[in-house]
Parts: C-alpha cells; sequence; structure tokens
C-alpha cells in the first residue's frame, strides 16, 4: 500500500514537471481544478488519520504535544493547525459515513473539520452535515455545524457561563513593530462591539469619502474602534466630523457610492431615536416628551459651557433570529433556531438579556410571528416590516455559494418600473458585486426562493426563457 502511494506520487510529480496552466482551455482548466481539488482533499484525509495514528500509538505524557509538533514539522504548519488535524482524525475513526466521503474527495479539509464537529456533537445529524456540505457553502456548513452542537448542549445556559467566566483581552506586539488585539467571550457580547465598531466606521467612511479617499472597510473599523476607546476614555473631547456620523446628503449606500439601479440598500440598522438629546419616553400614541434634563457633573461651569460628549449615533442592529416555541418554552429543540445573525447560537437567556438591555438596538424576529409574506404597498421601496421580515429570510446574499452579509441590496424580481408594486414574494437579497451584475449584464437568480443559481442571459434557467419570453408574474397573482 505504501509503495502504491510512493509510485503515486511520482506520478503526480511527473505531471507537475511538465504542467503549463496558460496552456489550457477553459474546459480544461475547470477539469484540471475539480481533479485536482479531490486530490486534495483526498490527502487531506488520509493525512489526518495518519496523524492520529501516529497520536494513538504513543500512550507516554505529552505524547501528543510531541506528535503535534512533529506534523507540525513535517507539514510546514503551526502546532495550533497540526492538533486540529490531529483531533479530526481521531473524530474520523468513529465516523465511517464521513470518512468514505472524506476519503472520495467530497470534503475539503475547512469542510470535514465542520462536518466531523457537529457529528461527534450529534451522531444522528451525518446525513443532515454531509448534505449541506454537498449543496450549500463553507460558510452555511459552518453555520449549521453550530447548530447542531448547540442542540445537543445539555446545558447551554452552564457552558455560557464558563465562556464568561474565560472571557479575556490580549494586546501584544509583534517582531514587526504591528500592533494587535484580541477578545473572547460569549458571541452576543462579541456581536455588540463589532456593532458599535461597523455603525462608527461606516460614518467614517462617509466622512473620507468626501475628501476623495479610499480605503479598505478592515481600515475603517480599526479607526472607528480607535474613536470609541478615545471617547470613552476622553468624556470632555470634542467629537470630530467623523465622529458625529454625519454621511454625505442624499447618500443611501453605507460603502462606495450611490446603489445600482432597482436597489434599495438594508441599511446597518434602523434610526435610534436614543441618539439624540435630550432623552424622551415614547407614549403609546407615538408622540414623545423629553424626560427630566440630568443634574450637572461636579466641576460643571455655570451657564452650562461644560463640553459634553454627546453620543456618535453610530446605527447598530442585531438581530436575533427565535422560534416562537423556544422562546415560549425557554429552551430550543433540535430543529428549532435560537441565533444571533452572523454570530451563531446563543442561549436563551442571552436572547432575554438582549432584550432587556435594548442597546444597541435589538430586532427579535420570531417563526410564528406576525404573518408578513405577501404583504405589498405601491411604492418602490420595501417597508420597514418587509425590511426586517427580509433580513430574517435572507442573511446573505441569494446567490448560491456567495456568502456576503453586509450591505445587502433589496432587489426587484419584477422591475419596479413595469409592476409599480412591492410585494415581499417578489424581493432578493444581492450583494454589490452580484447586483450589479443583474442591472448591467443581465443575469438573475432562477425561479424559487432562498439560496439559488446565478446564471446569465442565455442560460436556459433565467427567467427570461419562461412564460413565452415574459417575466415570472409574483406567487400573489398566479
Amino acid at each position: 500500500m505504501c509503495e502504491q502511494l510512493g509510485r503515486i506520487r511520482q506520478a503526480i510529480a511527473a505531471y507537475s514537471d511538465v504542467f503549463e496552466a496558460p496552456l489550457l482551455t477553459m474546459a480544461e482548466a475547470r477539469m484540471v481544478l475539480r481533479d485536482v481539488s479531490a486530490i486534495e482533499h483526498m490527502a487531506g484525509a488520509m493525512k489526518a488519520m495518519v496523524a492520529a495514528r501516529i497520536c494513538c500509538a504513543d500512550q507516554r505524557p505529552g505524547s501528543q504535544r510531541l506528535a503535534a509538533e512533529q506534523l507540525a514539522e513535517l507539514t510546514g504548519t503551526t502546532l495550533g493547525a497540526a492538533n486540529d488535524t490531529i483531533a479530526v482524525g481521531r473524530r474520523l475513526q468513529e465516523q465511517p459515513e464521513v470518512a468514505a466521503a472524506a476519503k472520495a474527495g467530497e470534503l475539503s479539509p475547512p469542510q470535514l473539520t465542520a462536518v466531523t464537529d457537529g457529528v461527534a456533537a450529534n451522531p444522528d445529524a451525518v446525513s443532515r452535515l454531509l448534505d449541506k456540505a454537498a449543496n450549500g457553502s463553507l460558510a452555511e456548513l459552518r453555520d449549521e455545524s453550530a447548530r447542531v452542537k448547540a442542540a445537543a448542549q445539555p446545558d447551554p445556559d452552564r457552558r455560557r457561563a464558563e465562556i464568561r467566566a474565560g472571557r479575556n483581552f490580549r494586546s501584544w506586539t509583534d517582531a514587526g513593530g504591528v500592533g494587535h488585539v484580541s477578545a473572547a467571550g460569549n458571541v452576543e457580547d462579541i456581536a455588540q462591539i463589532t456593532a458599535a465598531v461597523r455603525g462608527l466606521a461606516d460614518s467614517i467612511f462617509h466622512a473620507a469619502r468626501l475628501t476623495g479617499e479610499r480605503e479598505s472597510s478592515q481600515a475603517y473599523e480599526f479607526d472607528a474602534l480607535v474613536q470609541l476607546a478615545m471617547a470613552a476614555s476622553s468624556p470632555t473631547h470634542p467629537p470630530s466630523p467623523t465622529e458625529t456620523g454625519d454621511t454625505a446628503p442624499g447618500n443611501d449606500s453605507p460603502r462606495g457610492g450611490p446603489s445600482p439601479t432597482q436597489s434599495d440598500s438594508i441599511p446597518a440598522g434602523p434610526a435610534d431615536d436614543r441618539v439624540r438629546a435630550p432623552k424622551s419616553t415614547r407614549t403609546e400614541g407615538g408622540s414623545s416628551s423629553p424626560t427630566s434634563a440630568p443634574s450637572p457633573a461636579p466641576g460643571d461651569a455655570p451657564g452650562g459651557n461644560r463640553k459634553r460628549r454627546q453620543r456618535r449615533g453610530a446605527q447598530v442592529k442585531l438581530l436575533l433570529r427565535v422560534d416562537l416555541d423556544a422562546f415560549l418554552r425557554g429552551y430550543p429543540l433540535d430543529g428549532e433556531m435560537c441565533e444571533l445573525d452572523g454570530c451563531g447560537p446563543v442561549p436563551m437567556a442571552a436572547v432575554h438579556d438582549l432584550l432587556s438591555k435594548g442597546d444597541p438596538l435589538v430586532a427579535a424576529i420570531l417563526t410564528r410571528g406576525k404573518t408578513v409574506f405577501g404583504v405589498a404597498h405601491l411604492r418602490r421601496q420595501a417597508t420597514a416590516h418587509q425590511k426586517t421580515a427580509l433580513e430574517w429570510l435572507y442573511p446573505s446574499c441569494n446567490v448560491r455559494g456567495c456568502n456576503c452579509r453586509a450591505h445587502l441590496e433589496i432587489d426587484h424580481r419584477i422591475d419596479w418600473a413595469h409592476g409599480r408594486y412591492t410585494a415581499l414574494d417578489i424581493l432578493d437579497c444581492l450583494c454589490r458585486f452580484h447586483h450589479a451584475r443583474k442591472t448591467r449584464e443581465g443575469w438573475a437568480l432562477v425561479e424559487g426562493a432562498g439560496k439559488r443559481a446565478f446564471v446569465a442571459p442565455d442560460d436556459p434557467r433565467h427567467p427570461r426563457h419562461h412564460q413565452g419570453g415574459r417575466k415570472p408574474a409574483p406567487r400573489s397573482e398566479r
């Protein structure tokens, strides 16, 4: 067996020596990519199994660390990656169905890690996870694996308490003089930090855009983190133009200019009355009345000349997706949803904590709450109710394989100029790249709902080829 593997290695080496990618046609390039990926996947599965075999052969204290160090040295990877490989190999020994799929080249190393991790928590979920690996993206597979592990957790509240007890923040400088920060804790706490940083980063972006500056979104998010820290440590520090949250007039697109045509942009979150001073209490009829002004702090100058730090007004929103039965029961069962969008499953106690805090803005979507399908109106932009429903239905771009979640744009399957109405069941969420391609090149999603293929105009599945060349009517009119 080992001699045969050696001959295969020599054959691949000989092929690689004469391989010239520029000489391939596009069809040949796709075929080579598929075969090379399958070989890589098979080799990754065998590597994990062999690593686990080496580690299990030595039962002396510290043997796993020694095996991981040897694997890291042989494969040119880190010690942490080597430990992960050994863990996957050990799980494969107890998961024959997953091992068979891995040896057939059907699972990439990241997919293999996600599947084995979920199956280890719940062996009955093996078919579901393998199906998700075959038909979904890696991000969707990881989300499904996280749901499986959360449902199998015997005491999620205890686990949440353990994570909180181990929360940490670290900062260090590497050999190149670059500073780093790292934080670990419960997902709902990290989500609040992320939402605040990204909301302020949008304001910084718009202010920089007016001066002609162009930097990456990660750079603006770093600047937002620094500004949040400065605002917390310098209460009398007057806000700069980039801190006030002002944006360019008439600009509805959070990053990089106007949206393509037929587009409504889902913002980072709705405007929040709480960012304005003085604070107000909202009555049942929708009116507001100011509360009593806060007492001046010690040291305030007479006449109120002291500069008070004002809240920046960054638009932030956390979207909780909860099954109503689970919410009423107090815990979810297998198949029920209780998660923080973009972060994964959370215990029900985290849901109640976030709802009780109400800061930043939290939207809770209940799967058995108010019916929203089929709601239509005669304006182009979706209502706030429809946008919230779309955020629940389509947390990422509707194009299969695209996992973009930021700044999705609402697209009308039937152009609003033709139908002159907006209904939930004819709306999709597309990222900017795919929405621009639809608008400018005529690409479109195939008929259906949710994640589906995005095809060129000449593809037979394109909606223009159905119903005698006419665009399909919405389901509400069929």
